[in-house]
């Protein structure tokens, strides 16, 4: 067969919703390539204008991403590290990890669990994204590239901004909900979370 043509249905489905997590699986085709920057743009500037109102939002949606990727993530990883003999990993410790990498995060927003957040999120894309023509692959990548062009470039000058919408929310500093929870319930400031929190949904 071509490549990137449509493997037959019967042999696909399963295959697709065992490797996808919890079995959503997303085929690429030209409407979603045409709203993927769309959407990416709306989000950009609502970041832009409001992201001192977002940051909240922001961080409680990628503690739910990163929950429900690092559920689909580790099962596998923890196989392949800690031989069970064929049996599946169990829930309660998948959960218990997730859990304490989440509040770590949260408290020390270091670098390494930001990072590894990130890519626990590209691999369940990755997994739950199917393209099974090359024509809206190619759509996708050149939208992106338009996309990039005009928000670092562009909409400077366009929009009279000391500088590009993209720079300035990728060098945005968040603040951590965490921090004010803590300071709002009186814990000592050296034992409070970190006040800057950047998400790991930027890095991806």
């Amino acid at each position: 067969p071509p490549p990137f043509a449509p493997p037959p249905p019967s042999s696909t489905s399963a295959a697709d919703e065992h490797d996808a997590p919890h079995g959503a699986v997303h085929h690429l085709d030209l409407s979603t390539a045409a709203l993927f920057p769309i959407a990416a743009s709306v989000t950009l500037i609502l970041l832009f204008f409001f992201a001192k109102h977002l940051g909240p939002l922001l961080t409680a949606f990628s503690v739910v991403a990163s929950t429900a990727a690092l559920h689909f993530v580790l099962p596998p990883l923890l196989s392949a590290i800690v031989p069970l003999r064929s049996k599946p990993v169990p829930d309660a410790l998948v959960s218990s990890i997730t859990a304490l990498t989440l509040l770590l995060w949260l408290y020390s927003g270091h670098f390494l669990l930001n990072n590894a957040l990130a890519v626990s999120l590209c691999v369940t894309l990755a997994a739950s994204l199917r393209v099974p023509a090359l024509k809206p692959l190619a759509a996708l990548l050149a939208a992106l590239v338009l996309y990039d062009i005009f928000w670092v470039f562009l909409s400077k000058p366009l929009l009279g901004t000391s500088q590009s919408v993209m720079v300035a929310v990728a060098t945005a500093t968040p603040t951590n909900p965490a921090f004010w929870a803590a300071a709002a319930v009186g814990i000592p400031e050296p034992w409070r979370p970190v006040a800057i929190l950047p998400p790991p949904v930027k890095l991806v």
